[in-house]
């Protein structure tokens, strides 16, 4: 649970910090159904908070072995 906090608390300070970052004027690639319908925030958060706990976790395994 205390990983699953961690995650949450710096996907979070990821999102502000990443607001702060001004647009670019020219986009390269066509909006992803994501950006289109909305739903890009949730998205993010909710993937964010899943790799990092993935990783996370694959490490805490990693470094608990005997």
């Amino acid at each position: 649970m205390k990983l699953v906090f961690i995650c949450a608390v710096t996907t979070l300070l990821r999102i502000f910090f990443q607001l702060l970052i001004p647009q670019g004027k020219n986009a390269v690639l066509p909006p992803s159904a994501f950006a289109e319908n909305g739903t890009m925030p949730i998205a993010f958060i909710v993937y964010g908070i899943a790799a990092s706990v993935i990783v996370g976790g694959k490490r805490y395994v990693q470094d608990n072995r005997n």
